[in-house]
């Protein structure tokens, strides 16, 4: 996920630390993470959610899917503000919000999962 995380910071034109800040760490945090050869966490992964809307969630944790969501593979500039564009908008918020939640909610589940795999031992 590190590389995934690397691939959106140089596609939006970010250094390392401006990155972070959007993401609400400090600086370093990237670096940290591959030291310790560990993931974000759920609320990093809500941080890139909101601070990079057009990338997928999906592929982003899972490596598959597209990159950017169908959306936003078009630059704003390039779209007339109407109606239709400004609900869509809202929809990817909700969508992103939504991604968010299933993603704090599927990482509830691995921990239970790990506690009860663990008490069968």
């Amino acid at each position: 996920m590190i590389e995934r995380l690397e691939i959106v910071r140089k596609r939006e034109g970010l250094n390392k630390a401006e990155f972070e800040r959007k993401l609400s760490k400090s600086s370093g945090y990237l670096n940290m993470l591959k030291r310790r050869n560990s993931y974000p966490s759920a609320e990093v992964i809500a941080n890139f959610s909101r601070a990079f809307p057009r990338y997928s969630l999906e592929w982003l944790l899972t490596n598959e899917g597209q990159m950017l969501r169908r959306m936003h593979e078009f630059p704003k500039k390039n779209l007339k503000k109407t109606n239709y564009y400004h609900s869509s908008e809202e929809k990817i918020d909700k969508i992103s919000k939504n991604q968010s939640e299933l993603f704090q909610t599927l990482l509830k589940i691995e921990k239970l999962l790990i506690h009860l795999l663990q008490n069968q031992s």
